[in-house]
């Protein structure tokens, strides 16, 4: 959108850093789909993903520790909060769950860390995921599937026309189970109350 190109929302034009969709909402999806209506004007714009499946083993152990510990908070997106005053997550782990298989929740734009430590993780752990990003420069008809359980997405930069043609990608989200959102939504409603 014009006025909007350096966003780092699905409004923008410029580099989208890597991130776990929706990322600091308590039932964020278990996966996003991504399905291209319009490819940018030059085809160049990639549409890039990542694992920590890819990269865990590399990491140092210590690394590992520091992204378990609840150290991260990750301000809300503009489309959340209209725009307003910052907020921000909870605290939380970056990595959770079982050791050989952990979940990730990340984003290299609105996530910070109080601790020194946790600041150098998670500039160490964005240095791996580099490394091992797929990209793929999505045409019309393409469909997406990312598990946001595991894994980042974001998109590199391209120039917009702004005449109505410019890259165009519709987003799904799927969750795994309704109910755990329960105590969130209104009887018999499917919709998350506002955060």
């Amino acid at each position: 959108m014009r006025g909007a190109e350096t966003r780092q929302e699905n409004t923008g034009s410029r580099l989208l850093e890597l991130h776990t969709e929706d990322g600091f909402h308590p039932h964020k999806p278990a996966f996003i789909g991504l399905s291209c209506l319009r490819q940018d004007h030059e085809g160049s714009a990639l549409t890039v993903a990542g694992s920590i499946r890819a990269v865990l083993p590399g990491l140092p152990a210590e690394t590992v520790e520091v992204l378990r510990r609840p150290l991260f908070r990750i301000q809300l997106s503009s489309s959340f909060t209209g725009g307003g005053v910052s907020r921000y997550s909870a605290l939380m782990p970056v990595l959770s769950g079982p050791r050989d298989d952990p979940e990730m929740c990340v984003d290299f734009h609105a996530m910070e860390s109080f601790d020194e430590r946790g600041t150098r993780a998670l500039n160490l752990l964005r240095d791996h995921l580099l490394q091992a990003l797929i990209g793929v420069a999505m045409e019309p008809g393409d469909l997406l599937i990312v598990d946001n359980r595991v894994a980042v997405h974001g998109r590199t930069g391209f120039v917009p026309r702004h005449d109505g043609r410019d890259r165009w990608l519709r987003r799904c989200f799927a969750v795994t189970d309704i109910r755990a959102s329960r105590g969130s939504r209104s009887p018999g409603s499917r919709v998350h109350e506002p955060l």
